[in-house]
């Protein structure tokens, strides 16, 4: 497996959303890390998200 190739990023004060390209397709990444300093009861899975390919 190759190491995914970076399409687009996208950096914001709260977080930041990423796009990437593999071999099996497209895919994103979701970082809104942000709401946790202001949210006590979220945890890092809540935060962090990774899209299915397409």
């Amino acid at each position: 497996m190759t190491k995914p190739t970076l399409i687009l990023e996208l950096l914001a004060e709260g977080g930041a959303l990423t796009l990437y390209k593999t071999e099996h397709g497209y895919y994103y990444t979701t970082d809104e890390s942000a709401l946790m300093d202001l949210l006590e009861e979220l945890t890092p899975e809540d935060v962090y998200k990774k899209s299915y390919f397409f």
